[in-house]
């Protein structure tokens, strides 16, 4: 059965690297793909997953800003928002941190991936 299973995930695999299958395991369509997710629109370029599955991935690992109240999307770096702040972490641009000394690190799936951790994965890579 072992071998079953790995000669399956061998053919995705296979699959997904021709451009026949996304990542998520639906059909590939070529092209570029404009979305939106909770009111941001913006394009897909190369993306690892279908857009449907990538519309629900960004909708279930966002967090909110605390200044401008904007989703903040995995893969985007993240400061710390000022004290009193309804959410704890602000986008790291000048409209939202203009003096960008909070810098805590990056916003991955629906946890801080501190500055610490990012570092330790270079050194260790």
């Amino acid at each position: 059965m072992k071998k079953v299973m790995d000669l399956f995930f061998i053919a995705i695999e296979w699959m997904c690297r021709r451009n026949l299958l996304w990542w998520c395991g639906h059909r590939h369509v070529k092209g570029e793909y404009e979305i939106a997710i909770l009111g941001v629109e913006g394009a897909l370029v190369n993306p690892p997953m279908c857009p449907a599955c990538m519309v629900r991935y960004y909708e279930r690992y966002h967090t909110t800003c605390g200044t401008c109240e904007e989703p903040i999307f995995p893969g985007e770096a993240v400061a710390q928002a000022y004290r009193g702040a309804a959410h704890p972490y602000t986008h790291m641009t000048f409209e939202c941190s203009p003096c960008g000394a909070f810098y805590c690190g990056v916003w991955d799936k629906g946890r801080l991936k501190s500055l610490v951790e990012l570092e330790r994965a270079k050194v260790a890579g």
